[in-house]
């Protein structure tokens, strides 16, 4: 969590680079970024708010969230940091932002993976979120996940 924060502040204050020119469009969006990633993390953060627990590790409020906004992606906290990073780092252009944003990318997976195995075995149904849920990112529907009688459907209905 420590580490976590400091890549944040690094972010935040850290030196602006000259990697890309950052015009007023430029910064419009990075600034879009940080609102909609500090939206939901707070909106997600409210949701759970009795569990929240910069730890990890689920404590004894958790409960299996799978709706609002724990419906289209598992870690919708994570989510939101991973995006005002993102438009921290747009802000910045410089080297260290991009090394702050893909370690706070890496640090946030394993930091997923992690409480993933936790909630797995304390919740039996954490299996089905987890296969019809993206941990970061929504899914897309693909034919894999729904199946061959989509596409039998949709053959039959051709000619």
């Amino acid at each position: 969590v420590l580490v976590q924060f400091a890549l944040l502040g690094l972010l935040l204050i850290g030196e602006s680079g000259d990697l890309w020119p950052t015009p007023g469009p430029v910064r419009a969006l990075a600034l879009a970024l940080v609102i909609v990633g500090c939206v939901v993390m707070a909106g997600a953060g409210w949701q759970i708010r009795r569990a929240l627990t910069a730890s990890p590790l689920p404590n004894e409020r958790t409960t299996l969230m799978d709706r609002g906004w724990f419906g289209p992606v598992r870690h919708p906290i994570y989510t939101g940091l991973l995006t005002t990073g993102a438009g921290l780092a747009l802000s910045r252009a410089s080297v260290l932002a991009l090394a702050c944003l893909v370690g706070l990318g890496v640090l946030l997976q394993v930091k997923a993976r992690f409480e993933e195995t936790v909630l797995a075995a304390r919740f039996p149904g954490y299996a089905a979120y987890q296969a019809r849920t993206g941990r970061l990112l929504p899914r897309w529907p693909s034919p894999r996940r729904t199946g061959r009688r989509a596409d039998h459907r949709a053959n039959r209905n051709c000619g």
